[in-house]
């Protein structure tokens, strides 16, 4: 009978040990993967050459998921800048704008100029991608003093801006630079403006 019983055990451990194993795994599933947590990510660079910084004060505006718009001089050639969101349904942006120095002389017969700029925007859960999108473009130049002032006359280097939707899908967008709170429509899912009031601002 002993012997029996002792069998029976010996049987039951493998299982037992298996069933163990199970739950671990499921345990390491569930608690990995940062629980599928939905995520945003943005990305911009901003490069230019020493010709623009020497001939030009630069600003770059920037603006994350919280609405707020920074702006800082570029004292650099190369401008980089990671903005995050713990959700999904968040806009994120950055333009740079420039003119040419009070002190500026326009003493040489051109000037060669370069700007490039890179995007990225990522809607993550977890640690998996769902959607991203990358944009970028680049500009080399050579520029006549008499085209010069031209050049800069409009004052905006580049502008770009994403929109992770709350279904996790990154598209373009715009953003009204120099008003803080705002929340830029998609310019494919149109929108309703806001009657403006008279007399107010």
């Amino acid at each position: 009978m002993k012997t029996t019983e002792m069998v029976k055990k010996c049987l039951l451990l493998p299982l037992l040990a298996a069933a163990f194993i199970a739950c671990s795994d499921d345990d390491d599933n569930n608690g990995g993967n940062n629980d599928g947590k939905e995520t945003a990510s943005f990305t911009y660079e901003f490069k230019t050459n020493q010709t623009v910084l020497d001939m030009a004060d630069v600003t770059i505006r920037y603006m994350g998921a919280d609405s707020v718009q920074h702006e800082e001089p570029l004292t650099d050639t190369v401008w980089t800048k990671t903005l995050t969101a713990d959700h999904w349904d968040a806009i994120a942006g950055f333009q740079v704008e420039w003119k040419l120095k009070a002190d500026f002389e326009n003493t040489a017969e051109s000037y060669e100029i370069a700007n490039a700029y890179i995007c990225s925007a990522k809607a993550l859960k977890g640690e998996g991608v769902v959607d991203f999108k990358n944009h970028q473009n680049s500009e080399k130049m050579t520029i006549g003093a008499d085209k010069i002032v031209e050049y800069f006359a409009d004052g905006i280097a580049c502008s770009h801006a994403d929109r992770i939707d709350a279904a996790g899908n990154v598209t373009d967008t715009e953003i009204t630079w120099g008003e803080d709170e705002n929340t830029p429509e998609n310019p494919d899912e149109g929108g309703e403006e806001t009657p403006e009031t008279p007399g107010q601002e």
